[in-house]
């Protein structure tokens, strides 16, 4: 079986910071990595969650929203794919940093966090949301 792109990346050798995973015609994948492999503590599935509820909703509303496709978390819990059509990484990095201010500084409420709305809604915690905000906003800048 032919090795998928992802498994060439020597992830021994990876730092946090934002990438671009792959390009698919006009969609590109960004890779949001937030952990360093192998070098600091994973993602917790409160923090996958909460983080992923908060970027998708913001994201999902913002100056890409008609262009946002995916935003989901990676198995390895460190960090995010955001998928985005006709957009490049200068046109995504402002937005995303942005959306993280805003996550980090004003955001008020957790999206999409009422039993109605969620499968797991009780792993769904604002603050610690925030936090992955702030932490991976620190490493853009």
């Amino acid at each position: 079986m032919k090795k998928i792109k992802s498994f060439e990346l020597d992830h021994t050798k990876l730092k946090k910071g934002l990438y671009i995973s792959r390009v698919d015609g006009n969609i590109t994948s960004f890779d949001l990595r937030m952990k360093q492999p192998y070098k600091d503590a994973l993602l917790s599935p409160v923090e996958i969650h909460s983080f992923e509820h908060l970027l998708a909703s913001v994201l999902r509303s913002g100056k890409l929203k008609d262009k946002i496709l995916y935003v989901g978390p990676m198995g390895c819990a460190t960090g995010f794919y955001v998928l985005v059509s006709d957009a490049n990484i200068d046109d995504f990095k402002p937005v995303l940093i942005d959306a993280l201010k805003f996550i980090a500084y004003e955001c008020s409420e957790m999206y999409g966090g009422t039993k109605a709305e969620c499968g797991n809604y009780k792993t769904l915690d604002l603050k610690i949301g925030k936090k992955c905000a702030l932490d991976y906003l620190g490493v853009l800048l």
